[in-house]
């Protein structure tokens, strides 16, 4: 039976694949982690496009360039879902934007833990799966998280011991696995997505 779904955080997988500099096929790394004895429903990726500036720089342009493939490529898969959010720049109490060092806005994604919220809550209320398996840190989804386990759904959380992951998140999965170079090399890309 098919009834565990995978929901990566994107953002927090890009992370992962940076520190360990390992870059993982999409669909091995779902497989791998659901395992053989469950069967993957699906697998839903979150992100955001870069940002653009107005107009955009040659650079900014090959980096919208880079994602738009990685979202032709991942929504090709067997199974798989993309949901995209937005990048929202960060401003100040009087409306200037916030810049870091370097002078680029500080950015923030918005839409993409209510996106992975939803999805979490509509699949478990409807029954369509018994197990979730999320790749993420951050805390925004836990109400969805606890609302799958009142539903009966066992959720595992997929972290690196070497990214940011909320105290939060890991207290509320049942359980937990850590992100290990020895599974991303198993899942290791033979070209781009």
């Amino acid at each position: 039976m098919d009834k565990t779904a995978v929901f990566i955080d994107n953002g927090y997988l890009k992370k992962v694949q940076d520190e360990m500099k390992i870059r993982v096929d999409y669909e091995k790394f779902s497989n791998e982690i659901v395992g053989n004895g469950d069967g993957r429903f699906r697998t839903y990726v979150y992100d955001c496009p870069p940002f653009q500036s107005n107009p955009p720089t040659p650079e900014e342009i090959k980096r919208k360039s880079g994602f738009d493939k990685f979202k032709y490529n991942i929504t090709r898969l067997p199974r798989f879902e993309f949901r995209t959010g937005r990048l929202q720049q960060l401003r100040d109490d009087h409306g200037n934007v916030i810049q870091k060092s370097d002078g680029t806005p500080m950015l923030k994604q918005k839409g993409i833990d209510m996106a992975l919220g939803i999805d979490v809550t509509k699949l478990s209320a409807t029954k369509q799966i018994q197990k979730i398996i999320i790749v993420a840190g951050d805390s925004d989804f836990i109400p969805a998280i606890i609302a799958a386990k009142q539903e009966g759904i066992l959720v595992t959380l997929y972290y690196s011991a070497g990214t940011f992951l909320h105290d939060s998140l890991y207290e509320v999965c049942d359980d937990r696995v850590i992100i290990t170079n020895e599974l991303m090399s198993k899942c290791i890309r033979a070209f781009p997505q």
